[in-house]
């Protein structure tokens, strides 16, 4: 799935991939609503490239989703 986001030159982004980011994409590519509260980033994504990112479905079941930071 891919995230678009503004990046300078080296593929450094002006800011960190956020939360609400990632659950637009994952709605746009599901066509399932996703709360952005549901999605856990270990560590700020600020390069661009594959991510990977955890949806915490239920309390005790979660999923791992692949990101693809792309430039916008």
């Amino acid at each position: 799935m891919n995230v678009k986001v503004r990046a300078g030159e080296g593929g450094r982004l002006f800011g960190a991939v956020t939360t609400a980011e990632i659950a637009d994409a994952l709605t746009g590519a599901t066509g399932e609503q996703v709360d952005r509260r549901t999605i856990v980033v270990t560590n700020p994504i600020k390069t661009l490239g594959a991510h990977e990112v955890a949806v915490k479905l239920h309390d005790e079941v979660s999923a791992k989703v692949a990101l693809n930071v792309v430039p916008a």
